[in-house]
């Protein structure tokens, strides 16, 4: 279900709050450690500076505005599925995109060491970006299980209702009646190499025996979904960006299995069965 327009308004509203109220303090704490760094006459010291002080203004900034924005989820009622869960990373990813090198006044721009600060500045923003995002990711994933945690309890609370409701009578050995259920579904998606196949079919096969054992009383199936029977064929981009589009993205519980190997790089990271839990996560 799409976030509804105006809540993504309220998100947005929330984003220029946070940056308003936090400018003044970014602004007096950079200008602290600037001056510090002034006073040691390094002109090296400067620029680590900056860097400094943008880096902490990027962290203090993502993780308050990702917190109000958790809270606003909250205060309106919002019950996330798959679809909304990816909105609101869609939301956290604006939030994140930040230029790549900072911005420093032209003295600071020719300081011995301005090249190599910018340089890792890049590489320490980008790294801080990806932890805060898999941070959100994973409090917006707990929201989407909450929800479907409440859901399931509610249908089991309406069967019961309705279970004692209904007279049951005693059908004659002439008319079978069939028995209806009611079921939940949860995507359990196996990754791994492709050394560890006898491995894969025991856990598909555990998975069917826990829902043979359980599916009666919990109400929930798991499907076990793996690439070699729930992805297809498809263009437009990496195989293993396509293989991810079609079955992490839907998947609500991961089991990861390793043998000796790593697996197949993707371009991207060292394997493909890295790159769908770290996607995943």
């Amino acid at each position: 279900m799409a976030l509804p327009k105006d809540f993504l308004h309220h998100l947005h509203e929330i984003a220029i709050e946070v940056s308003d109220n936090l400018r003044d303090e970014a602004t007096a704490r950079k200008e602290k450690l600037v001056f510090e760094a002034i006073r040691t006459q390094n002109k090296a010291a400067v620029s680590l500076a900056y860097k400094e002080a943008a880096l902490q203004a990027f962290r203090e900034r993502a993780e308050k505005t990702i917190e109000r924005y958790i809270e606003a989820i909250e205060i309106w009622g919002i019950e996330l599925d798959d679809s909304s869960e990816r909105e609101m990373i869609a939301q956290v990813d604006k939030i994140l995109a930040i230029p790549k090198h900072i911005q420093m006044p032209p003295g600071a721009n020719h300081a011995p060491n301005h090249i190599a600060v910018q340089e890792a500045y890049s590489r320490e923003i980008s790294r801080m970006a990806n932890t805060i995002r898999r941070k959100a990711a994973n409090r917006l994933r707990e929201a989407k299980m909450k929800v479907r945690k409440a859901f399931i309890g509610n249908l089991r609370e309406q069967y019961k209702k309705l279970r004692d409701q209904t007279e049951i009578k005693n059908p004659s050995p002439q008319e079978p009646q069939m028995a209806c259920h009611t079921a939940y579904y949860l995507n359990v998606l196996i990754a791994s190499p492709s050394d560890v196949g006898k491995e894969r079919e025991i856990v598909t096969k555990v998975i069917h025996d826990w829902n043979a054992s359980h599916f009666a009383s919990t109400g929930i199936i798991l499907i076990p979904v793996k690439w070699e029977s729930h992805a297809y064929p498809a263009m437009g981009g990496r195989p293993q960006a396509i293989i991810t589009k079609q079955i992490v993205e839907s998947g609500d519980i991961l089991i990861g299995i390793f043998g000796y190997r790593l697996g197949t790089p993707t371009g991207k990271v060292q394997s493909g069965t890295i790159e769908e839990i770290e996607e995943f996560r």
